[in-house]
């Protein structure tokens, strides 16, 4: 009895073994046949184009990419541009609906039209964040990165303005020069990111961009003049500008770099062309900037100096107004010197609209413009001959009436009332016939 027991055990051990050999052989081959897709994980990189053609999330862009042309509201004489693409170096498939970008405040990402990317700048933080919106296309793995389709090349624009501004008092923006920054560390600059997607983990990491030293020189700032603070109590009156008429309205960044200041400008202009530009800080009109003729310098300054709400101080400046605190010059006009470098084929393709005619847009809202939808518009003057204005059945002439004239004159128009002379009607069109046409008898002339 003891070794049936004995053999019965060896017989089941050797079973269970070779059934849990069967088991995992079978498990195996399971997760070798099912998509990787399903337990695999994407790991996506943000990468950027260097000169050499490769995407890379460490480059350096040389100085003939730069724009130099280009002058910034923040002081910056070039921009260069960045083409962003991702990459999955993950083993599975991977989307992301967003992208999130953080870098130094002395940055701005912008389109190719100067607009700036939609961001997000909190007090005391000398990160900016921008945010791209998707979705973005499905990233393989193991394949070529791939280009962030939602928007055209991103610039990357250095801000090295001649002043900043500061907070003194109770909120007042204050304009000090600003230091001169070191060119060695401001062309290069680290871009933190982060994708939004449908993965576990964070999706994030940094691209490393290192630009020409001589794109962000800039030469030392001149103290503006300075002059002696004058209080009034209640409150100093306005200048007598007449007339206002609001032309815009920005933000803007002036603060120094490890604590920027973001301030809100209206900007206002008079009859004669001068500007006054209200300040405001923490959604509250802080300081007036007067430009009271016309030399886009600023000439009076006035603000709260006692916290009481009333712009109780003031005092005579000197200095240009700051660009930043200006609207946006909005893109440059269209130079037709571009045609001058293409080539025959492509101007015979533009030759249809070469006649076009000209299109004026309104200047005034009182500027006179036809009813409707589009009565604002402005008008479009066709080139060419035009045709010549009818005189009758229309509404910009005198009314006429078909009636049958003498001496068997069919169709002979005269003018309402029956005063003046006949004016020949247009010969009467025949019918349009589909099909071949029929050849109509000729009327017996009695010849």
């Amino acid at each position: 009895m003891q070794h049936f027991v004995i053999r019965a055990g060896s017989r089941l051990r050797r079973r269970l073994g070779l059934i849990l050999a069967v088991a995992v052989l079978l498990v195996a081959v399971f997760l070798l046949l099912q998509p990787r897709r399903w337990f695999g994980r994407p790991d996506l990189q943000l990468v950027a184009l260097d000169a050499n053609g490769f995407f890379q999330d460490s480059i350096s862009l040389p100085r003939e990419w730069a724009d130099t042309v280009y002058r910034g509201a923040y002081g910056a004489r070039a921009r260069v541009p960045l083409l962003l693409a991702v990459r999955n170096i993950g083993t599975a498939e991977g989307r992301a609906r967003a992208l999130h970008l953080s870098l130094p405040a002395r940055y701005r990402l912008e389109l190719g039209d100067g607009r700036e990317l939609p961001y997000q700048l909190e007090p005391g933080n000398p990160l900016i964040r921008y945010t791209i919106n998707g979705p973005f296309p499905p990233v393989q793995p193991g394949r070529l990165p791939t280009v962030l389709p939602s928007m055209d090349t991103l610039w990357l624009e250095p801000v090295v303005p001649q002043l900043y501004c500061i907070s003194v008092g109770d909120s007042i923006p204050e304009f000090v020069p600003a230091a001169t920054p070191d060119p060695r560390l401001l062309s290069h600059v680290n871009i933190f990111y982060s994708f939004d997607a449908n993965t576990p983990g964070r999706q994030a990491g940094l691209l490393e961009v290192r630009l020409d030293p001589s794109l962000v020189e800039r030469p030392p700032a001149t103290p503006p003049p300075s002059f002696p603070t004058l209080l009034k109590e209640p409150a100093w009156p306005l200048p007598a500008v007449g007339p206002l008429r609001r032309i815009g309205f920005a933000r803007a960044r002036c603060g120094p770099p490890e604590s920027p200041m973001e301030v809100q400008s209206t900007i206002w202009q008079t009859e004669d062309g001068g500007r006054l530009i209200v300040l405001a800080y923490g959604g509250k009109p802080r300081k007036y900037l007067f430009d009271l003729n016309r030399d886009s310098l600023v000439d009076l300054e006035m603000w709260d100096a006692s916290g009481k709400g009333r712009f109780d101080a003031e005092r005579e400046a000197r200095y240009p107004i700051p660009s930043f605190l200006l609207p946006p010059p909005g893109p440059p006009p269209f130079n037709p010197a571009v045609f001058a470098d293409l080539t025959p084929d492509s101007l015979s393709r533009l030759f249809a609209f070469r006649g076009a005619g000209t299109y004026r847009p309104q200047s005034s809202p009182d500027q006179h413009s036809p009813s409707g939808p589009f009565a604002e518009a402005g008008s479009y003057s066709p080139r060419g001959p035009q045709p010549a204005a009818r005189t009758g059945g229309s509404v910009f002439g005198a009314t006429a009436t078909a009636t049958s004239g003498a001496a068997g004159e069919p169709g002979a128009a005269r003018p309402a009332g029956g005063a003046g002379l006949a004016a020949p009607a247009p010969p009467a069109r025949r019918p349009h016939l589909l099909g071949r046409p029929v050849q109509l008898p000729r009327p017996d002339t009695g010849r």
